[in-house]
């Protein structure tokens, strides 16, 4: 099988078929309300391989950035396909498209045009900080983009 894609449909159907070949355990995350390029509903799979109890984990994900997934889905859809059992003492999990709606319309962010690599938050790390650059810059993004005099006002303000 040829593990690499046109797109991401194609790339998803392949790492489920890989993945029900090795056995893996897959949750579906579905991206509910959105849609990829070609109208496909758009889902981050999750495929689990070893046991439960076991004493160590190794996590590996693809497609944070979409316009990337297509050779982390391809090396992940190889590896299942040609994989030996794994160690008995790890259990392996793989995310498949964690970026789903990135890696079907080809881009670095998300549905929301979030880049996720720069913007990962951790439930464990608490309150999300203060940032008042942030909130200065949040507004030239929803600004005219002709507002070249706020653009540099606010390079003012904040320059070092």
């Amino acid at each position: 099988m040829d593990s690499f894609s046109e797109s991401y449909l194609e790339a998803r159907n392949k790492f489920l078929v890989a993945c029900a070949q090795a056995g893996a355990q897959v949750t579906h995350y579905h991206r509910e309300g959105f849609r990829g390029e070609a109208g496909e509903s758009l889902a981050a799979d999750v495929a689990c391989l070893g046991p439960e109890t076991a004493d160590r984990s190794a996590i590996v994900i693809c497609g944070t950035h979409g316009s990337e997934a297509f050779s982390g889905s391809a090396i992940l859809t190889r590896w299942l396909s040609s994989r030996s059992s794994g160690a008995p003492s790890v259990r392996l999990v793989l995310v498949h498209a964690i970026n789903p709606w990135g890696f079907s319309h080809r881009t670095r962010t998300d549905e929301n045009n979030i880049d996720i690599n720069r913007n990962f938050v951790s439930v464990d790390d608490g309150p999300v900080p203060q940032n008042p650059a942030y909130d200065a810059v949040i507004q030239l993004l929803h600004s005219d983009p002709s507002d070249a005099a706020r653009v540099l006002e606010l390079h003012r303000t904040y320059k070092t």
